[in-house]
């Protein structure tokens, strides 16, 4: 090969390698962008889930802090005596957002004198985020807002009707009856069959089923779990037993406890045993104040009570019928105290004997009823109370207090109930959250 030649070859090998090197020159010019980039990504990637994570566990503290806001207004703590600001800012701190801290701000703000606003701000460096330009901190804002309320005594509730709506034979809360007034709440956990000419409802109306019949203005159909009795009383409390402290007791120290034990109550019951006189006509007056309790029924007609005297029957397992008119009756055992309490009037806890369980439509306490005036609360938690048409006389009943039972049926008419208040009673107070 000439001198030529070989210097040709050279030339030709030397911008081979020359071309190669600048190939891998790009290549990894280019590898090391992408990996910037990929690296930027996973750092962006991981900065927002840590963001995601800490935005979680901060509306949590917002939350609670919010809801520590308004119980601190209903129901001033020892601690903090009323001071909403203080109370939200240590549930806050309790939380891991201490207000103290920098980077992290914890305002309190009153919407209204039961309704609070908390908004918690925190600051912090990104993980991997000064792998991006501008990126090394990120900020969190999380808000809630929380009321608390004082419940009413007994819910407010002229009526409830504790069973479901797969409860068969009727419908829960059967207002059938003509020319009534319900001044007070009224609530079914299923079904409301309104129907009968003139009836006056004053008051809210909630329900889970459906309104059946006419509609019912303002009638609030409700979502979530089913409401528990807003009466906290057992058969237990009346059952006298020896050593155990209850209401059965307490009335029995006064000598005003009056056991039939499994004898059922019956006006000649009451009159052999001088807790009350005959009228004549299967008429009695009742002449001493008491609990009056059995295992068996209560089946009284055209009864009434002296001036002055006050009376709770109990049956335990048997059921209660009272009818008959001219009946004026007024709770002896009280619902929480006070001298504005409408006490508990009567109370059965008749299961259904086939099944042991609640029924829906065996009648627990049944009236047959005219012209009577009754303060005090009705209680059948497991058995259907039940208003039926008048056996004579005017057909006036009146009920100051209120109807709690498994279901109800008030197909009578006229009939008026009203609510009663109990200032004296202790507050209940519920808070909740609404942003």
């Amino acid at each position: 090969m000439t001198s030529q030649g070989t210097d040709m070859c050279e030339r030709t090998d030397t911008s081979r390698r020359s071309l190669r090197r600048g190939e891998e020159g790009a290549v990894a010019v280019t590898v090391a962008i992408t990996l910037l980039l990929l690296v930027g990504f996973a750092a962006l990637a991981i900065d927002t889930g840590l963001g995601y994570a800490t935005r979680r566990v901060e509306q949590n503290g917002a939350d609670n802090a919010a809801l520590a806001a308004a119980w601190e207004v209903c129901n001033p703590s020892a601690t903090f005596g009323g001071d909403a600001e203080a109370a939200a800012k240590a549930t806050a701190s309790a939380n891991g957002f201490d207000d103290t801290v920098a980077d992290i701000t914890v305002t309190v703000t009153p919407i209204s004198s039961d309704r609070f606003e908390v908004v918690i701000s925190a600051s912090d460096d990104t993980t991997f985020g000064r792998a991006s330009p501008g990126a090394g901190s990120i900020t969190v804002v999380s808000r809630a807002v929380a009321k608390c309320e004082v419940e009413p005594f007994l819910g407010g509730y002229a009526i409830f009707a504790g069973a479901d709506q797969s409860c068969g034979g009727g419908v829960e809360l059967d207002l059938s009856g003509a020319s009534k007034i319900i001044n007070g709440g009224i609530h079914s956990n299923g079904d409301i069959k309104n129907s009968g000419a003139n009836t006056t409802i004053n008051g809210p109306v909630t329900y889970f089923g459906e309104i059946v019949g006419d509609d019912i203005l303002g009638a609030s159909r409700l979502n979530g779990p089913l409401l528990d009795y807003p009466l906290d009383i057992t058969v237990d409390e009346f059952v006298l037993q020896p050593g155990v402290s209850n209401r059965a007791a307490t009335a029995a120290a006064a000598g005003e406890y009056y056991n039939a034990g499994s004898n059922d109550i019956t006006n000649t019951w009451m009159v052999n045993n001088g807790y009350a006189t005959s009228l004549g006509g299967n008429a009695i007056e009742i002449q001493r104040s008491g609990i009056y309790f059995t295992r068996g029924d209560i089946t009284l007609s055209k009864v009434s009570a002296a001036d002055g005297v006050t009376v709770t029957f109990v049956a335990e397992d048997g059921q209660i019928h009272i009818n008959g008119e001219g009946s004026d009756l007024t709770a002896y055992e009280p619902i929480d105290g006070g001298p504005n309490d409408p006490g508990l009037l009567m109370f059965s806890s008749y299961l259904e004997p086939a099944s042991g369980g609640p029924t829906c439509t065996g009648n627990a306490i049944l009236f047959s009823l005219s012209n009577v005036t009754w303060n005090g609360v009705l209680y059948a938690p497991y058995g259907q109370i039940r208003f039926a048409t008048a056996e004579a006389g005017p057909a006036t009943k009146t009920l100051n207090g209120s109807i709690f039972a498994y279901t109800v049926n008030v197909s009578a008419s006229n009939f008026t109930i009203t609510w009663q208040d109990n200032p004296a009673a202790t507050p209940v107070y519920t808070v909740e959250l609404l942003e």
